[in-house]
């Protein structure tokens, strides 16, 4: 940027602070639209070159999802009326209708933006930006995409009527709904209606179905493997460990699954946002400041 003059008895020169541009590897285009190995390529980069920003968002997931454990368990404690008999004590529990319902609906809304957080973070890295916490989690938008996942989620309910290729269909379609919502500003259901028309396009639709196949076998493939692997370790010796041992080794087991699922998940995350950022802006899926 150009320095600005700031006038006065002393005036100086002003050059604004530097931005920290989160940089992704350049995309390959075949034709109008990305290559999905390349997209797949940045999407890993995005997750290994800024483990730092991804492990602010996912300890913010984990605090959200600590405070839904907490509330259960208040819920619990509140409903649960326990009586002693002598030796022996008797647990009731008191239909609490309302509350329980209530507590439903927050946690839909918190598993909704936890996933609303991770996609702006996804998008802020694709666009080359540091994800801020306070733009992240900043819930302006996050009523639209709860919609937009309501919406999509009796979609793919109704794909399943055709096995496999419904749902690929359905994921194809709506994959930058999301994007849509937090760019565009509209609403859950024009966010779906904008993806779809920038999406199932002639020269497009066979490269979505392609591009949403390879993300659901990179998530699935990667969370195999290591299971596969652990599998074969495990059965080595693992009859043989004391009790205790078995037990860490279970919860490191799970552990371990659960950070590679996410890890493959934030892949196929930011090949999509990558995607949304790198198509031509004749299409309108990318906004060119």
């Amino acid at each position: 940027p150009n320095p600005s003059w700031q006038g006065g008895s002393q005036g100086s020169f002003h050059q604004p602070a530097p931005v920290r541009r989160m940089s992704l590897e350049s995309i390959d285009m075949d034709g109008d639209h990305p290559r999905v190995g390349s997209l797949f390529l940045a999407g890993w980069q995005g997750l290994v070159g800024n483990v730092a920003d991804w492990f602010v968002t996912v300890v913010l997931a984990v605090g959200v999802i600590i405070g839904l454990g907490c509330l259960y368990f208040i819920y619990g404690m509140v409903t649960t009326d326990k009586q002693t008999y002598g030796q022996y004590t008797v647990e009731s529990r008191t239909n609490a209708p309302f509350l329980l319902f209530l507590i439903v609906v927050i946690t839909i809304v918190a598993g909704s933006y936890i996933r609303y957080a991770f996609a702006r973070t996804a998008l802020s890295l694709a666009q080359g930006r540091k994800p801020e916490v306070r733009e992240t989690w900043r819930p302006d938008r996050l009523l639209p995409f709860i919609v937009f996942e309501i919406l999509v989620s009796w979609l793919l309910l109704a794909s399943l009527s055709v096995p496999v290729i419904g749902t690929v269909l359905v994921l194809s379609s709506v994959i930058y709904g999301p994007f849509f919502i937090f760019e565009r500003k509209g609403s859950g259901m024009t966010g779906i209606w904008m993806s779809v028309r920038a999406t199932m396009t002639n020269s497009r639709l066979l490269w979505q179905l392609l591009f949403v196949m390879f993300a659901i076998f990179v998530v699935l493939s990667s969370l195999g493997a290591f299971y596969s692997l652990l599998g074969i370790y495990l059965l080595a010796g693992f009859p043989d460990w004391a009790s205790g041992m078995q037990a860490l080794a279970m919860l490191f087991a799970v552990l371990v699954g659960v950070a590679v699922l996410l890890g493959s998940m934030i892949v196929a995350l930011s090949a999509a946002a990558t995607a949304y950022v790198s198509l031509d802006s004749d299409h309108q899926l990318a906004r060119v400041d």
